[in-house]
């Protein structure tokens, strides 16, 4: 099975349309990938994608930011330098969700219908061939 990070982006990120509006647009990047898919981070996994719902179905969401600010993933948030779990929680809102702190940023994936780590693990730097 393919990981998550190997899904296309299916809604982007500022993307202002349904269930979104001008006012409030997307906060980072889906990925459609079918409700299981492990999120792979540095080659661990940290969870598994779920199903949020909403009519846009099983997804992964991932989201880059610094303090209150929003950045775009940039196609990133699978592979960082370092990257340690800072939270591992469920809301109303996110559901299962996971925070990384990793290259200076906070990195959320959310939606997960399982997680896989813990707070304070680290997720070592990959391997350079």
């Amino acid at each position: 099975m393919k990981d998550a990070s190997q899904y296309p982006v299916s809604f982007g990120y500022h993307a202002t349309t349904a269930p979104y509006s001008p006012n409030n647009p997307h906060r980072g990047e889906d990925r459609a990938c079918p409700e299981g898919t492990p999120v792979i981070v540095n080659g661990v996994q940290i969870g598994l994608t779920g199903h949020t719902g909403l009519a846009t179905g099983p997804h992964l969401h991932v989201q880059k930011n610094q303090g209150t600010v929003n950045f775009p993933p940039n196609r990133q948030g699978f592979q960082f330098n370092n990257a340690k779990v800072i939270k591992a929680a469920t809301d109303k809102w996110n559901g299962n969700h996971v925070v990384l702190e990793a290259d200076g940023f906070q990195w959320y994936y959310l939606h997960l219908s399982k997680i896989t780590c813990s707070v304070g693990q680290v997720l070592p730097s990959p391997q350079r061939l």
